[in-house]
C-alpha cells in the first residue's frame, strides 16, 4: 500500500480512516405550464475526508506543514494508498490535539475536481 500524498506533503504515516464518497443530485426543470419535471442526474461529486495522528516529536511539526498546503488556493494531485490519484482541493483540516505529548490528531477533507477544474456545485 502506497503512503497518502497531497502536492508537496507525504503523510509519514496513512491516516486511519479514508472515507471515498460519491455522489451526484437529480436534475429538475420547469415544463411550459412551470411545473417540475425531472432532467435526469446531475454530474458527480466527490468527497474525501479522513482522519489520522500524527507521533513523535515532530507530531506539531507534521500537523504544520500540512497545514501550509492546506493555505494553497489551487489543487493538486492527491494520491490516495490503494494508488488513486484524483485533482482536488483541500477544503477542511482539523487539529485535534490530545493532552498527550507528541500525539496530534487530525480531520481533513478535499473535494475532487471536475473536468473543468472547478468544483461541482
Amino acid at each position: 500500500m502506497d503512503r497518502m500524498s497531497y502536492k508537496t506533503f507525504n503523510w509519514p504515516n496513512n491516516p486511519e480512516k479514508l472515507v471515498v464518497e460519491h455522489s451526484r443530485d437529480p436534475l429538475y426543470g420547469k415544463d411550459d405550464r412551470g411545473g417540475p419535471v425531472y432532467l435526469g442526474m446531475g454530474g458527480t461529486n466527490c468527497t474525501i475526508t479522513g482522519r489520522g495522528v500524527f507521533t513523535g516529536e515532530l507530531a506539531y511539526d507534521s500537523f504544520m506543514d500540512l497545514a501550509l498546503v492546506f493555505r494553497e488556493r489551487d489543487q493538486g494531485a492527491l494520491h490516495l494508498p490503494q494508488g488513486d490519484v484524483i485533482q482536488a482541493y483541500f477544503t477542511e483540516l482539523t487539529m485535534e490535539q490530545d493532552a498527550r505529548p507528541y500525539h496530534v490528531g487530525y480531520t481533513f477533507t478535499f473535494r475532487a475536481a471536475d473536468e473543468n477544474g472547478g468544483i461541482p456545485a
